[in-house]
């Protein structure tokens, strides 16, 4: 059972995160959304990145998850995706966002804009997954692995084994990052954090034929997410990177899909740049 890391958003309603037999998951609102139905075109994450929304979802203290990282095109600006210090000199995000213009990521930031705490750190490679593809409605091996002018000291987050152990329904996973509270409030730019419930194979194939869900009620990312991560909680221990947020189709309405990168399924290739995990 295999999950992903996170890169865009879901909407307001009863979200469901599924892990279809491509390499996508998707979050659902509704399970019998007529709408998701190939129809409508998906809205990338940061396509309108002054629209940010996390929703039903919490500020986090200051220092927590440090390992989230913003990207931007400049050292000051504000940041347009997402991403995970997986590495002292790696971020992985989403392929997606490289339209963006990505030249710098901040790192351990608690605020959007990233010039008040974190680390601003140059990129200097960024190879996308080789099999990143996309059409008007979806997106496949949406990952990029950046590289870094200069180490981190942030200590990087742990990233899913590849047999998919980190799964298990039932448990919790949480979706982190900046942005509104809802569709139309005022953005937050503190770093937040929403839980979201795996669900069993039973519960999921009312939505799809899928291996994987998560989801609840009126929780979910959205605008402003691309790229950032879904992960394992362990109290008193390492969060564990399972999904990366990738696409979605509109935000803040019940019934519309997301959907995350699979970590686990990709980290082969991970190791392929950063070495031995």
């Amino acid at each position: 059972m295999q999950l992903a890391a996170v890169s865009t958003w879901v909407g307001c309603g009863w979200t469901v995160l599924v892990e279809a037999k491509s390499d996508e998951v998707r979050l659902l609102t509704d399970w019998n959304d007529s709408r998701f139905n190939g129809t409508e075109g998906p809205v990338v994450a940061n396509a309108l990145p002054e629209r940010k929304l996390i929703v039903g979802g919490e500020i986090l203290q200051r220092g927590a998850k440090s390992y989230t990282a913003g990207l931007g095109s400049t050292a000051a600006g504000g940041n347009f995706c997402g991403g995970s210090l997986v590495t002292p000199s790696h971020v992985l995000s989403a392929a997606h966002c490289i339209e963006g213009g990505i030249r710098w990521v901040s790192i351990g930031l608690h605020y959007i804009n990233g010039t008040q705490d974190g680390e601003q750190i140059r990129v200097v490679s960024i190879p996308g997954h080789p099999n990143y593809s996309t059409n008007v409605h979806q997106m496949w091996n949406d990952f990029v692995g950046l590289g870094l002018e200069r180490p981190s000291q942030i200590k990087p987050v742990k990233i899913a084994a590849a047999d998919g152990s980190d799964i298990n329904p039932g448990e919790f996973a949480a979706a982190i990052g900046w942005g509104r509270v809802d569709e139309n409030a005022t953005t937050s730019y503190e770093l937040q954090s929403v839980k979201l419930q795996l669900l069993s194979y039973d519960e999921c194939s009312k939505v799809l034929d899928i291996d994987e869900c998560a989801g609840g009620p009126g929780k979910s990312p959205c605008y402003g997410n691309s790229g950032c991560p879904l992960v394992r909680e362990a109290p008193g221990g390492d969060d564990v990177l399972i999904g990366v947020v990738s696409w979605g189709d509109t935000c803040g309405r019940d019934g519309t899909p997301t959907a995350f990168g699979i970590v686990s399924r990709v980290r082969g290739w991970i190791e392929s740049l950063t070495g031995k995990l």
